[in-house]
């Protein structure tokens, strides 16, 4: 008599972890979404700045845009439609920044870049009026976000060399 029946074949053993490269992972993604939070705070400090503009306060945090603080002002000039004009344009420029914030949580450097140019640019704005606290806080605020394009530029590389490795190691197997 002969059985009839399937082989089932020894089921390959996982490929070793790396932990290593897992934690440098984790610790660069941290650092990509720490640098793309800069532009989910300028965003949110533009707008609290505006509101505070809209509803005569005198004060401002210094993390938010200074164009925003302009159209605000030039705003205040036309009353009360003037001054939503200035608060639709405030608005505007934060949801720009927020879209850099989710474009640079998503692993995109030109969210990085672009955010970085128009924030250095928006930064010169304070220069004219000598406003030397805003700006120093621009140039912080500067720094993390290079923080996180660098920490993306790492991981894009960690990432590559870990695509590098693994074809490799599928056919040793």
């Amino acid at each position: 008599m002969f059985a009839t029946g399937t082989a089932v074949a020894p089921a390959a053993a996982p490929a070793p972890v790396n932990t290593a490269a897992v934690e440098r992972k984790i610790k660069l993604q941290a650092g990509t979404n720490g640098g793309a939070r800069w532009f989910m705070a300028v965003a949110l400090f533009s707008v609290i700045n505006s509101a505070l503009m809209f509803f005569n306060a005198k004060m401002h945090f210094i993390v938010g845009l200074g164009v925003t603080q302009i159209a605000d002002s030039i705003g205040k000039l036309g009353g009360t439609v003037g001054s939503i004009a200035g608060l639709i344009v405030s608005l505007f420029a934060a949801a720009m920044f927020l879209v850099f914030c989710k474009f640079a949580r998503d692993g995109n450097q030109w969210a990085f870049i672009a955010g970085m140019v128009l924030y250095a640019l928006d930064g010169l704005i304070f220069v004219g009026f000598g406003l030397w606290l805003d700006l120093g806080f621009h140039a912080f605020a500067l720094f993390g976000i290079y923080k996180g394009l660098t920490s993306l530029n790492e991981l894009n590389q960690l990432n590559r060399q870990i695509l590098s490795v693994e074809p490799a190691q599928a056919v040793i197997q």
